[in-house]
């Protein structure tokens, strides 16, 4: 498969494995797929070009929530997936959805260009705001959730190949704290009450 690390238990020790030392133990919710990240944790900021090709900082998402995860292109089966729930969350939220940046970040930034993003996800929803760039910078960005991910590019000498990496969904608060960790494949109605429920305790800028 292209995600080797998708489910499982793959998946908690690569996220265990590669937490900073300081990253908060995530609070489980039973049977939903939700961890609670408690205390939150404020984002640093990244420097990403987006699909229209403009240079992206953590400022431009905030003022509202942000539901964003990583993935790449080529990717044959789990990225469809999660941008499919995305159209599918935004559409659950309805009145709500204004209120939730969705954004999703490349890590396959040599293939990934602002022009083949914005092709691939017109074919979702193409307000998602899709993100690529410097591998150094790619990686800054998923380690502060314990993400990680594989070129399996035989060290630049494949033009074909596929890229193994963290597959889970990250909630951002209006104020950039990371608040939610969603599974992967986490029913689309679960994470949009989740993300409502937030929305009317604290609602965002617009």
């Amino acid at each position: 498969m292209a995600l080797r690390l998708a489910g499982g238990l793959l998946v908690a020790l690569a996220l265990t494995a590669c937490a900073p030392a300081n990253a908060p133990t995530p609070t489980p919710t039973p049977d939903t797929g939700i961890n609670i990240v408690d205390p939150p944790v404020a984002i640093q900021d990244f420097t990403l070009v987006n699909q229209a090709g403009q240079e992206t900082h953590l400022a431009d998402v905030t003022g509202k929530y942000t539901l964003l995860a990583f993935g790449y292109t080529h990717c044959p089966d789990v990225c469809p997936i999660t941008l499919a729930h995305f159209k599918q969350i935004k559409a659950r939220l309805g009145d709500q959805a204004p209120q939730v940046n969705f954004v999703w970040v490349s890590v396959d930034g040599a293939r990934d260009t602002p022009e083949r993003l914005a092709e691939y996800i017109a074919n979702f929803d193409p307000a998602i705001t899709g993100l690529t760039g410097a591998e150094a910078e790619v990686r800054a960005f998923i380690t502060q959730f314990g993400g990680v991910y594989f070129l399996n590019n035989a060290g630049g000498l494949k033009k074909n190949y596929t890229v193994d990496h963290t597959a889970s969904w990250f909630l951002l608060s209006p104020d950039g704290q990371w608040l939610r960790t969603y599974r992967y494949a986490t029913a689309p109605e679960v994470v949009a009450q989740d993300i409502a429920a937030l929305a009317r305790a604290r609602p965002a800028a617009g």
